[in-house]
């Protein structure tokens, strides 16, 4: 009783004083300032933060100033970005180039319902936890593991054939000239040993002093191992294209993703997600989120002095005015787009120009009986110096278990110049090419009697994202990596893979949005709390009565609306103070009903008990 009356008694004193005070207000960003986003942070441990985890599990709180937003390009961020906008109560338009949405997800189904990714293809959801959010939590859609590793998978290197379960898969197996420190080495022991020193540090900017070196020359100058040991990591670990670039860029992905991480996929086609946000976006209230396929961009037309934007595409200006216009291509495709005035993308221009981009090429074969089968091969991958480099055995029409119903593989999956070799055949000729290199590591197996058709795709030869995935070279990171990510004016920003750190992951396009939709997320009021406790939420309250016209915010750790924090319980957690117990307790019982008056008011769904 004691505590109520005092509680009471500080509440009219401190009300009093806030409302007979000159009304001032609040600006609440929840990142970034008037030039854009913030730079990343290079420690991947710190990509994430809770706001965008409760974002990707709820959306954006509801905006008070509605912005209209063109975003252009319908891949996964273009379309998460469009999304929660919209939901938030702001009127997005997306402009996507080509006929169809999902940008490098890319799910292709043949005749008779066999089925592979042409796009992304592995989801690590234990690590990237936004994406596993959008999939698993927000949308349900149902996944499968994908099969990584098979121990009856082949390694042939040099002429020479071993089983990926082999005991001995050491250099000197294969031929390669190694030192005699190096023989009996596993590739990914001689490789771990080589980056250790780089995953053990913890300075984000001492690892930085490293994004001059290139993976070959730091092996070979830095890890001190021999040109026999590099061939022979670049060849199993799939890093032989990849020599030329940052080891610092190489080294966080294996950093982000420990060797025997799982991976995932969405059972029916990873496709699914892409129609699950197109579905949710279009049914947003009001015609709020608007999606136009076949709509290239060919100028991006920007008013300093309005801070507004204009578009142009198929020679025509598109009609309004937008506040906001968010390009989520990859950074080929934005650089061939005429941002005027360009003395204003001059620094914008010059990161999209030199940023390094990988090509990417897969050829697909259906075969009418899975005979891989027949070899004891259920998923996983093989593993070779021939220009197929690496084949995927695993089946993504998992509708059927019976050998004999045929399916889809991967009889190719090449990266940077490797792909290159492809990328220039005409589809017959690398069709039978890489037929050719599969019935030479599968000799037991007539794999030419299957066959029943081929599809290939090159991923630098496609008009729309013009390259496969960002990959920094030497001194990328530290020259150009921020300029990606900056907005121009505040008014034209910029998301995709290209701009995180997560490069070639869907979860890199995920981590862009986020990044963008926390800065974009502003709003102006007159009053702002700091903290949901009894004080806090009374505060809120009294002055909503005595200043009925005010905007007032509570800034929270727990969610309205959340049994974490709200009315759902006595959850005492956010009064961890030095008190007994029973002065916790006490508050508690004072939040609840607060909580509960405040969700009223706001129009907001009681927590559930």
């Amino acid at each position: 009783m004691i505590l109520s009356n005092m509680f009471i008694w500080l509440l009219t004193l401190f009300v009093f004083q806030i409302a007979s005070r000159p009304s001032h207000s609040a600006r609440l960003r929840f990142h970034g300032d008037n030039n854009g986003p913030p730079p990343l942070d290079l420690d991947p441990n710190n990509m994430y933060n809770e706001q965008m985890l409760n974002t990707a599990q709820q959306g954006l709180p509801k905006c008070l100033t509605p912005r209209n937003v063109a975003v252009i390009g319908g891949g996964v961020a273009g379309l998460i970005t469009s999304l929660e906008l919209s939901l938030s109560g702001h009127m997005v338009q997306l402009f996507e180039a080509s006929n169809r949405l999902g940008g490098r997800i890319y799910t292709y189904r043949a005749p008779k319902g066999y089925i592979t990714e042409l796009g992304a293809m592995r989801l690590p959801l234990d690590q990237h936890l936004l994406l596993a959010t959008y999939i698993k939590s927000r949308f349900g859609l149902p996944i499968k593991q994908f099969q990584h590793y098979n121990p009856n998978t082949v390694v042939y290197l040099n002429g020479i054939t071993a089983q990926r379960s082999s005991p001995h898969l050491f250099p000197e197996t294969f031929n390669f000239n190694v030192s005699d420190k190096e023989k009996g080495q596993t590739p990914w022991v001689l490789w771990d040993t080589a980056i250790k020193p780089l995953l053990d540090m913890d300075d984000a900017t001492q690892l930085r002093l490293y994004g001059a070196y290139s993976v070959q020359f730091y092996l070979m100058e830095v890890a001190n191992l021999s040109r026999g040991a590099v061939d022979f990591i670049g060849l199993m670990l799939n890093l032989e294209a990849d020599m030329y670039a940052s080891i610092v860029e190489i080294a966080r992905d294996f950093k982000l993703l420990p060797v025997n991480a799982n991976f995932s996929h969405i059972d029916g086609g990873n496709d699914l997600l892409i129609n699950a946000l197109a579905k949710a976006c279009q049914t947003v209230l009001n015609g709020r989120c608007s999606l136009y396929l076949n709509r290239p961009i060919s100028s991006v037309l920007y008013s300093s002095s309005s801070h507004t934007g204009t578009l142009e595409s198929k020679g025509l200006t598109v009609p309004g005015n937008f506040t906001d216009i968010v390009v989520a291509t990859t950074a080929r495709a934005a650089n061939a787009i005429d941002f005027r005035p360009r003395i204003e993308f001059i620094t914008k221009y010059q990161a999209l120009r030199q940023l390094n981009y990988d090509c990417a090429s897969k050829i697909a074969h259906s075969f009418s009986v899975r005979w891989w089968e027949k070899q004891v091969i259920t998923g996983g991958h093989s593993i070779t110096d021939l220009p197929v480099r690496f084949v995927y055995y695993y089946n993504f029409n998992t509708t059927s278990n019976r050998t004999e119903d045929g399916a889809i593989m991967l009889s190719s999956y090449t990266w940077a110049q490797d792909a290159l070799l492809w990328s220039g055949m005409r589809d017959n000729q690398s069709c039978r090419l890489a037929l050719d290199n599969l019935n030479l590591i599968h000799a037991t197996s007539d794999v030419y009697s299957y066959e029943a058709g081929c599809q290939t795709y090159h991923w630098c030869n496609d008009p729309y994202s013009l390259g496969a995935y960002a990959l920094f070279t030497p001194y990328q990171e530290v020259n150009i990596h921020n300029d990606l990510g900056a907005s121009v004016g505040d008014t034209v920003h910029f998301i995709g893979e290209h701009t995180s750190l997560a490069h070639a992951w869907v979860e890199g396009a995920v981590l862009s949005s986020m990044r963008l939709l926390m800065h974009l997320q502003e709003e102006v009021f007159d009053l702002a709390i700091i903290g949901g406790g009894p004080l806090g939420l009374a505060t809120a309250l009294a002055m909503s009565q005595k200043q009925p016209t005010w905007r007032i915010a509570i800034i929270e750790r727990f969610q309205l609306g959340n049994t974490q924090g709200s009315s759902g319980s006595s959850d005492i957690r956010q009064f961890q103070q030095a008190y007994v117990e029973w002065y916790m307790s006490d508050l508690g019982r004072l939040a609840v009903p607060m909580w509960q008056d405040l969700e009223r008011r706001a129009s907001l769904p009681p927590a559930v008990s």
